[in-house]
């Protein structure tokens, strides 16, 4: 998988990557991971027992997603929403991204509130953006070369053993954000049309073969989009 730094010209090319990073950065130095200040922000259980409450705060059913705990929280899902959805929004284009995005996120935040628990953080998007990667990856051929099945290996792993902490009393982690967004994100990979993908670029760990005599002349390098 072909990751960049930010740059000015991750500007243009992911302004949704860039917008939810930069979100979720600005709303963690106004609340230095004490959300006390933040309880309209938040998706409450109560919310889903008041068709009226809700309607009041609707928006607290993507906001959470954009809070953290902590600032390890924070860096750690900015990991992966920029790895990921860079590279989503690249071969696919920010609309999609922005749907995945409010897909998962939704999905995520809803499965906390609905046993219970205010969930927060960026991690239900995060499993969505892998669920779509894995489906997505073997729906279309195309994409074949472009399967990460390691990089699958850990979020499944992480997924049952962030169940077992939190059951063992460790640490609450947000499992249910998890696995409800890892499925609104397969589940949207289902839907997605074939030709709403954009040329697919070589991954830079597998190297281009060598020419030969035999091969004729180099041929030109691949066009990343």
């Amino acid at each position: 998988m072909i990751a960049e730094l930010p740059s000015r010209k991750a500007l243009t090319q992911w302004p949704v990557t860039c917008l939810m990073t930069s979100v979720a950065i600005g709303l963690h130095g106004l609340s230095r991971g004490r959300l006390a200040g933040f309880e309209t922000w938040l998706l409450e259980p109560s919310y889903l027992r008041d068709s009226a409450l809700l309607s009041q705060h609707a928006w607290t059913l993507i906001t959470p997603a954009l809070l953290h705990l902590g600032l390890v929280h924070l860096l750690l899902n900015l990991l992966w929403i920029w790895m990921l959805g860079s590279y989503i929004e690249r071969l696919w284009g920010s609309g999609w991204l922005l749907l995945l995005w409010g897909v998962s996120a939704l999905a995520g935040n809803l499965a906390e509130a609905a046993f219970g628990a205010i969930g927060v953080g960026l991690s239900g998007a995060v499993y969505g953006y892998m669920g779509w990667w894995m489906v997505i990856t073997r729906r279309d051929p195309r994409l074949a070369i472009l399967r990460e099945p390691q990089l699958e290996r850990v979020f499944i792993v992480w997924l049952f053993l962030g169940s077992a902490i939190t059951w063992l009393g460790l640490m609450n982690i947000g499992n249910l954000a998890h696995l409800a967004g890892m499925v609104a994100g397969s589940a949207l990979a289902l839907l997605v049309p074939p030709g709403a993908l954009r040329p697919v670029p070589v991954p830079v760990t597998i190297p281009l073969p060598t020419p030969t005599e035999a091969d004729g002349p180099e041929p030109d390098a691949p066009n990343l989009p």
